[in-house]
């Protein structure tokens, strides 16, 4: 059955192309989708692990003491501690304002990269990244101002360098500065507690981060202390968790593509199966049993979904290197990930979807195939005969638009009309708007392909009398004859026309989505 299978593969290729090229793209979608989630991922851990700037443990319940910090130091296995000064205020040169988070020069692990000048060594000096200078029109020598509405106190900050760092796709790179420009920032503003942020602790490789953590713990417990791996995975989380909005995105696209091919796969196979009448007649004439018929046209099936999800999979990989090609070289000064790193998951898992969603688009064809008998060998071709639609196939019809324009309009409406003007708590319901969304849109196509058949030729004979109306006598005869001829199957031409309705829509909501994701990202 297997070469059976290969052999009636090779036969109709050319109708096996489209449905290829439809699992292709579906799989390609999903890949590029968990790709998305990979680099997220993996720009949270750069950035987390930037931060830490190779810190054992981290202190984080203020306020901070100096004698806080010189009892730490005095700990075995210690080598020493980096206070995190920190102040967040808006910063203005050439009328344009720029939110910065001044933050303390480390005073252990790396130095930040420096792309030009000096290092900030005394008050009032600071390092800014490239991203931030261009933002603001400034360069090394020249003043920032900085202003507190609330003490209308006002000052300046000159630059002395350019980092050599740059914003991850997560979050801003920071402005540094001397420890005591950023802790003389907060006395000024008479922030309460004056106290840093949180403390670096590095060991001085003696001990494990836990044992680390135990140890100081025995000296003052009130110091909120974690260790540097596990804060790495609550703040990866935390922060994939924030930008997962644009996996949902790509996840949306995923289905809808994967539900389209599925939708390609099953006409296919139906056009298929219809052509192969005879030769699965005379298959059965020479003995073989419907479970053979069965399984040769899912093999064919198998086939064809495993080397298409191959494709799409190496399709989607090449989406996601060539996105991270274009970010790395359109957004200057921004450190984007690789994709060195996959998660094998995100290769097998676009392979399993496509192959399981050929196999069940193929089932109902290869159903139908067993029950041609095979006395059908010995028939002419028989003539489809002309069927419309029943009450059954309306009613079913519009109880899907109803229901999935329900889905659609109903859950945000609600949604919006219960938070009232708290916008924020909205992004707490991506996921779950999505998925209504999804269910909702695919729900209405279907109850619009069920409708087709009463749908399409009423607006073929409305459309034909139109074109017919201003035409001369001869030429209004064959417009017609087109019409009529058109129209004589309905089944048939709400076929041909629900694959244009199908891609021109995909190419709408694409087209949608890709305005909805500008527009977010740009707010």
């Amino acid at each position: 059955m297997l070469r059976f299978s290969i052999a009636q593969m090779r036969a109709s290729i050319g109708r096996l192309v489209a449905a290829g090229i439809a699992i292709v793209l579906g799989t390609g979608f999903v890949t590029a989708a968990l790709l998305a989630s990979d680099v997220l991922r993996a720009t949270a851990e750069a950035t987390i692990v930037g931060e830490l700037n190779g810190a054992d443990v981290v202190a984080q319940v203020q306020p901070f003491t100096d004698d806080d910090i010189r009892a730490i130091e005095a700990l075995p296995g210690v080598a020493g501690v980096d206070p995190q000064w920190v102040q967040g205020m808006p910063l203005t040169a050439n009328h344009t304002s720029q939110y910065a988070e001044i933050q303390s020069l480390p005073q252990y692990g790396q130095a930040p990269p420096l792309g030009d000048g000096a290092l900030p060594s005394g008050d009032g000096q600071i390092m800014v990244s490239e991203q931030f200078a261009e933002a603001l029109g400034v360069g090394i020598g020249e003043q920032l101002r900085w202003s507190d509405f609330m003490s209308e106190l006002e000052g300046t900050l000159t630059i002395t360098a350019i980092s050599g760092e740059g914003a991850l796709l997560l979050t801003d790179a920071p402005v540094w500065s001397t420890l005591n420009t950023v802790r003389m920032l907060q006395e000024l503003r008479d922030f309460q507690p004056i106290s840093p942020a949180e403390l670096l602790i590095f060991g001085d490789g003696t001990r494990t981060q836990d044992e680390l953590v135990a140890a100081i713990e025995a000296v003052d417990d009130g110091l909120g202390l974690t260790s540097a791996q596990a804060i790495i995975d609550i703040r990866v989380e935390d922060m994939a968790g924030n930008s997962q909005f644009f996996v949902y995105f790509g996840l949306a696209f995923a289905a809808v593509a994967v539900i389209v091919a599925g939708m390609v796969i099953t006409n296919t196979f139906e056009v298929l199966v219809a052509q192969r009448t005879k030769v699965l007649a005379l298959m059965r004439c020479g003995g073989a049993t419907k479970g053979q018929v069965l399984r040769s046209v899912l093999n064919e099936a198998l086939l064809l979904g495993l080397l298409a999800s191959v494709g799409g999979v190496l399709l989607g990989l090449a989406l996601g290197q060539g996105a991270v090609w274009f970010l790395g070289t359109r957004l200057a000064g921004v450190a984007v990930p690789t994709l060195t790193d996959i998660d094998p998951a995100t290769l097998v898992a676009p392979i399993i979807v496509g192959v399981v969603m050929t196999l069940v688009a193929a089932f109902g064809p290869a159903r139908a195939s067993t029950r041609v008998p095979p006395v059908a060998a010995l028939r002419p071709q028989a003539i489809d005969p002309v069927r419309g639609g029943g009450r059954w196939r309306l009613a079913i019809g519009i109880l899907m638009m109803a229901v999935g324009l329900a889905l659609l309009v109903g859950p945000p409406v609600a949604l919006r009309m219960s938070v009232e003007n708290d916008v924020s708590t909205l992004a707490d319901y991506v996921g779950l708007l999505l998925a209504v969304g999804i269910a909702g849109g695919l729900l209405t196509v279907a109850g619009y392909l069920v409708l087709s058949v009463f749908i399409v030729p009423r607006i073929v004979r409305l459309l034909g009398a139109i074109v017919a109306l201003p035409l001369p006598k001869e030429a209004a005869a064959t417009a017609r004859l087109a019409t009529a001829n058109a129209v004589r199957n309905p089944r048939r031409t709400a076929a041909t026309t629900s694959a244009l309705v199908i891609g021109v829509g995909l190419v709408v909501m694409m087209a949608t989505g890709a305005a909805t994701a500008r527009a977010t990202l740009s707010s």
